[in-house]
């Protein structure tokens, strides 16, 4: 993340630049091959375990339990899952539903990995 705090943005760094790449986001889908039922996989995961921890952080949030330490730190916990969850599956699940690569969408890829491997 820090090489793109020092170079500005990701066009600047010689290492993640797609500037030999002169193709629009379309076309560049179009030549790669899409992973369509890998993809919707991915998601109808994504969607349930958002279902299952959404209905878990119900519970957790409600006054009585919010008392306690130990729920204060599960509600925060799971909050923090459902965003990761959110990333890893249902984003993967639409990069692989699209025929996704690195230059279509350059800094929400490099954003999204950086976090990623934070979590």
């Amino acid at each position: 993340m820090e090489t793109f705090l020092v170079y500005g943005n990701l066009n600047k760094n010689p290492l993640y630049s797609c500037n030999n790449t002169k193709l629009t986001f379309w076309e560049l889908s179009a030549r790669h091959e899409k992973q369509r039922l890998l993809g919707a996989l991915y998601i109808c995961y994504g969607i349930t375990v958002q279902i299952c921890y959404l209905l878990s952080l119900s519970v957790i949030a409600r006054k009585e339990f919010r008392s306690m330490s130990c729920y204060k730190l599960m509600l925060t916990l799971g909050i923090l899952d459902v965003i990761c969850v959110t990333v890893s599956s249902e984003l993967t699940g639409y990069f692989y539903y699209i025929g996704f690569e690195y230059c279509m969408l350059p800094t929400i890829t490099y954003i999204c990995g950086c976090w990623m491997n934070c979590g």
